[in-house]
């Protein structure tokens, strides 16, 4: 990449990142449409038991859409804290045959075991079921796993026969080095790689119903300049564990490989619309959001609560995406700047492409059984995705 790119792009990343968390609503540029009614739609939300995705959850089931929200096995149960007093019909745990008892506990009421292991109830306690309130289906998704891609795909083609809306809202960040179970580091494996396949696994229906694909990322994809599989980086034991500055090294390697995930993530959400003008494929920066993927020191929770976007602004963004029918695929959303360029290295289809297809071999491999981790260092050893992380002007 050119210098002068480079360093144009972390300046505005700066900025960029500045503005997005310390401004307040009234300077949020986009709000969801009132006017937009999603009975007998469909949709997807990763990530959907906590912060925007949640949030997303809602707003979208309130207009009437039947929700599909993944979740990890242990925040399946958080969903029904809110699903059913907002009237949702019915929620679903995918925690297998031997928690349906607790779950059904959990959630009060009568509750069934199918032979999938689902536990679907509605507790006794909870109002009357809205018509005008669409369902909410929680079920278990492990984006680092590419068979829990797999299976979560499958259900919901299942149980809905179609998709018309997706919401790629989960994330991780700042975590110590890691692999996936097959093979990937952790950010890459779940921040990208997971929901590639997720799409992928649901694109003839998105085709079919002509989707609009939501790619949530992070303007802090501008502070990297590559984004392949092949990298990694000192590993830390836990913050607070140890003096913090002893920490540092994999603090800073977890926030690189969150960045180079969001840039995978950008480059993949070009590129989907790129090779399939049938779908609305935008990408969104939602804000610096309060919500779990930033944990700090207990003392410093007050700070950050002040600072950052509440998750109810931050779905703001996302929603606007996924609503307004006047919103462009191709194009970078960002919560406070508008429509804004992504960085340089965003557009460069010299690697946006080679790393789309090669991510469509890694799920090829894995489903033939052998090693997609392989396929992800052949990309790596091709020249690609094996950079540092960092431009030539960083550290």
């Amino acid at each position: 990449m050119h210098r002068l790119d480079t360093l144009l792009d972390h300046g505005f990343g700066l900025v960029r990142t500045f503005e997005s968390c310390v401004q307040p609503r009234a300077f949020y540029r986009f709000a969801p449409p009132k006017n937009v009614d999603l009975h007998g739609k469909v949709a997807v939300v990763t990530g959907g038991s906590s912060g925007v995705a949640k949030e997303v959850c809602k707003e979208l089931a309130s207009r009437g859409a039947t929700v599909y929200a993944g979740c990890r096995r242990r925040a399946l149960q958080q969903l029904l804290s809110w699903a059913a007093p907002h009237g949702s019909a019915l929620q679903q745990l995918d925690l297998g045959q031997a928690q349906g008892s607790s779950a059904a506990a959990v959630m009060g009421g009568a509750a069934r075991l199918s032979p999938a292991g689902v536990v679907a109830s509605a507790s006794v306690d909870a109002p009357r079921p809205n018509p005008d309130v669409g369902a909410v289906h929680a079920l278990h998704l492990d984006l680092a796993d590419l068979n829990s891609v797999e299976a979560f795909a499958g259900r919901v083609q299942d149980a809905a026969g179609k998709v018309d809306l997706m919401v790629l809202c989960a994330a991780i960040a700042g975590k110590p080095y890691t692999l996936s179970p097959q093979g990937f580091e952790l950010h890459y494996a779940v921040n990208f790689l997971g929901h590639f396949a997720l799409t992928q696994h649901l694109l003839p229906t998105l085709l079919e119903q002509r989707a609009r694909v939501v790619v949530v990322s992070s303007i802090l994809h501008t502070y990297v300049d590559d984004a392949g599989p092949g990298w990694s980086y000192p590993s830390f034991e836990s913050v607070g564990k140890r003096v913090w500055w002893a920490d540092l090294p994999g603090l800073a390697g977890g926030w690189w490989a969150y960045c180079r995930s969001n840039l995978a993530k950008t480059w993949f959400g070009y590129e989907l619309q790129r090779r399939h003008p049938e779908l609305t494929v935008p990408v969104v920066h939602p804000g610096v959001i309060d919500s779990g993927l930033t944990v700090v020191p207990a003392g410093l929770q007050t700070i950050k609560s002040v600072l950052l976007a509440r998750p109810e602004d931050g779905a703001r963004t996302p929603l606007y995406a996924a609503l307004a029918p006047e919103v462009k695929g191709h194009t970078f959303y960002h919560n406070t700047l508008g429509i804004i360029p992504s960085s340089s290295a965003s557009y460069d289809i010299t690697r946006s492409v080679p790393h789309y297809d090669a991510a469509l071999k890694m799920m090829h491999a894995h489903k033939q059984g052998s090693s997609a981790a392989q396929e992800g260092r052949q990309y790596s050893a091709n020249g690609s995705g094996n950079g540092n992380g960092r431009s030539s002007s960083s550290m």
